[in-house]
This record gives C-alpha cells, sequence and structure tokens, in this order.
C-alpha cells in the first residue's frame, strides 16, 4: 500500500536494477499515472493489485526477469492498450488484466505457463487472436469471458485437463471446428456458450458435459 490512491502521483521512477519486488497494492488508483510506465529491470515479482485502478496508464513494460505476477496487478486499467508478459511466468494469475478493455490484437501466453487464473482476461474484449501455449494445463474460471473480439478457430493444448466454467463465455467470433484435447475430462457450466464454432469434436476422455 506504499503509493496506493496518491492521486496525484504522475510518474513512479523504477529504473535501478536493484528493485527486485513491488508490494501489495503499491500502486493503486494513481489515477495521474499515465502514458507507458517501464518497470525495472531486475524486477522479479509484481505483488498483487500493485497497479490495480491506474486508468490512465496505456502501457506498461514488464522485464524479462519477473518470474511472479500477483493476482489483479494490472486489473481494472481500462485505458491500457498493451502490456508484455515476461516469457518465464508459469501461473497467469486471477484477474490480471480484467476489465482492461482497451488492450488489443493477439494476445499471446508465454510457452512457460501451465495455469490461466479465475476472470484472467476478463471482458478484454479487443484482443483479436489468442495463442494458447502447449504446457497449458488448466484454464479457470471466466477467464476470457466476454472476450468476444477472439476471431478465428480455437486450438486447446494436448495437454489442457480443465477449463473452467464460462471460460470463453460469449466469445462469439471463434468459429470452425473445436477440438477437446484427450487429457480433458469435464466440460464446465457454460464453457463455451455462445461461441461460434461450426463443429465439435469430443476427445477420448470427456465424462461429463455441463449445463448451459
Amino acid at each position: 500500500y506504499a503509493f496506493s490512491n496518491c492521486r496525484n502521483l504522475v510518474s513512479p521512477l523504477m529504473a535501478g536494477e536493484s528493485l527486485k519486488n513491488i508490494g501489495k497494492e503499491a500502486f493503486r488508483n494513481c489515477k495521474s499515472l499515465s502514458g507507458e510506465i517501464v518497470l525495472s529491470p531486475g524486477l522479479s515479482e509484481i505483488s498483487a493489485n500493485t497497479f490495480y485502478g491506474c486508468t490512465q496508464v496505456e502501457s506498461f513494460v514488464l522485464p524479462e526477469s519477473i518470474v511472479m505476477i500477483g493476482e489483479g496487478a494490472f486489473s481494472q486499467c481500462v485505458s491500457l492498450k498493451k502490456i508484455n508478459i515476461p516469457r518465464n511466468i508459469t501461473v497467469i494469475p486471477n484477474e490480471m488484466v480484467s476489465g482492461c478493455r482497451c488492450l488489443e490484437g493477439v494476445l499471446a501466453i508465454p510457452e512457460k505457463v501451465v495455469s490461466i487464473g479465475d476472470s484472467a482476461f476478463e471482458s478484454c474484449y479487443r484482443f483479436t487472436d489468442l495463442k494458447l501455449p502447449q504446457n497449458l494445463e488448466s484454464i479457470g474460471r471466466e477467464a476470457f469471458y466476454g472476450c468476444s473480439g477472439l476471431e478465428g478457430t480455437l486450438k486447446l493444448p494436448e495437454k489442457l485437463t480443465s477449463i473452467g466454467i464460462s471460460s470463453f463465455y460469449e466469445c462469439s467470433r471463434i468459429t470452425g471446428e473445436l477440438i477437446l484435447p484427450d487429457k480433458l475430462e469435464v466440460l464446465s457450466y457454460q464453457a463455451f456458450r455462445g461461441m461460434g464454432i461450426e463443429s465439435l469434436v469430443l476427445g477420448e476422455n470427456v465424462k461429463s458435459i455441463g449445463d448451459g
């Protein structure tokens, strides 16, 4: 909470390589932060809700040294157009950029990611393309809820075992054939509701299909 609600803070200087961690809610609701924020090159961890509600920031540049991002770290940054996900991240946290409705273009999840958290990309409706990593094992509840700008076919990784409730709810522009991987056993409630797919191939181990 170090600088939480410092509504007149315009530009934090975070260039020193000695900075390793930014604490919980450190810059939450700093409404005057704007433009591009470049984080320190030696940073390894961003805690929960660090930049939550920084509504004027348009770009975050994250160093590749980061290995952990806390939940809601960039949530509700409603002007955010661009953010990179460091390649050594293995878990996309809950609500990482939820409500960041200006994020656009291709959403490419790094290859080391094995889990995408609940509501991680909820309502990021300007993304047009989604690339999931081959090592991905689980997709959380409402992870891509309302990402209505996603287009084309959705390719699910073969290692995927779990898809949460409403994870792709109303992704209406995703079309073509949806192939469910063989390791997937349970399809959760409304997981693909409102999607524009034209054909479906069930994996050989699917045991349950949820409502909706």
